[in-house]
């Protein structure tokens, strides 16, 4: 930690001298990250910043630290400037996209994306980004035609493969969304998300055995995610499969817990009229907390959605 200590002072005062040296710049951002001494990397960056306001480098490294702590709104501001002063610093672009993705500001992330794919050499990570967010600004004919591209360029990258199949299934496409989760799965077996991927487009063919032979499949690789297990539940619920979501519950709360589990304990009591009112007492409980959540709860059997109670208590809590 000494040594640390004395790199990041020796290197303050170089560029305390010389706001510019790139060198020490580079080393002192280095220094940070390893030594943690974000608080104080954000007092020179700034003095340095007022000594020469167009050094790109010293705004890059601020949103570095800003970013540390958690101070994202001020990391972006940062990453902004850097790349308004040098059009061409592909580490800053790079950074600035995945912050904006990272905090879910899409319309921005994919024009700066855009920018960068443009401009500087392709990454496969960035591009899955970049993919990712057009599919969920519903941009599907945008994502195709730059899933296309990149599938010349590398016709082998799972995720790129799994988004291919992701717009064939928004679109509807539901056997072609099936080759390209296929095809994923044949570069990277044991991704949860593809076999999910896989047991929807199924379900959607109205292929239930073979669907629920891939949402058992995501469940037994990732068994303390209750996003999966309730996958699987809703699944047997929607198809009134009610002894098999009620067995599976119990299989998941032994393997983890969550918001969503408790949801689909109170769908299922309230299918049954031995344990409706137990399940009533657990959605009202649920709903002071979760009232988004539990707004799903109808959409996983006609009889909840039918049941003018539930109807009601979702409406008192949405007001």
């Amino acid at each position: 930690m000494k040594d640390f200590d004395l790199m990041f002072n020796i290197l303050k005062r170089t560029l305390e001298r010389d706001p510019y040296d790139k060198d020490a710049l580079e080393k002192i951002g280095l220094n940070v990250e390893l030594s943690k001494r974000y608080e104080e990397s954000i007092q020179l960056h700034l003095y340095l910043i007022e000594k020469a306001p167009y050094n790109e480098m010293a705004w890059y490294n601020l949103a570095q630290a800003y970013a540390s702590l958690a101070q994202y709104d001020d990391a972006l501001q940062a990453l902004e400037f850097a790349t308004l002063i040098n059009p061409y610093y592909e580490d800053a672009y790079f950074d600035y996209a995945e912050l904006l993705y990272q905090q879910g500001l899409l319309e921005r992330a994919a024009e700066v994306y855009r920018y960068i794919f443009q401009t500087f050499e392709w990454e496969e990570e960035a591009f899955a980004n970049f993919v990712d967010i057009l599919i969920r600004l519903h941009r599907l004919s945008d994502a195709q035609q730059w899933i296309d591209k990149y599938l010349r360029f590398d016709p082998e990258y799972d995720k790129i493969l799994f988004f291919a199949g992701k717009v064939h299934f928004l679109k509807g496409q539901y056997k072609k969304a099936i080759h390209y989760f296929k095809k994923a799965l044949a570069s990277n077996w044991i991704d949860e998300t593809y076999l999910l991927g896989l047991a929807k487009a199924y379900e959607k063919l109205k292929a239930y055995k073979i669907a629920e032979k891939y949402y058992l499949q995501a469940t037994s690789i990732i068994s303390d995610e209750p996003q999966y297990w309730t996958e699987l539940i809703a699944f047997y619920l929607r198809h009134n499969f009610l002894d098999r979501a009620r067995q599976t519950l119990r299989t998941a709360e032994q393997h983890t817990v969550g918001a969503e589990l408790t949801m689909l304990a109170a769908a299922i009591d309230l299918l049954h009229k031995d344990t409706y009112h137990k399940g009533w007492l657990t959605l009202c409980d649920l709903i002071k907390t979760e009232p988004e959540l539990c707004e799903k709860l109808p959409k996983l059997h006609p009889k909840l959605q039918r049941d003018e109670n539930i109807q009601k208590l979702i409406e008192l809590y949405r007001e």
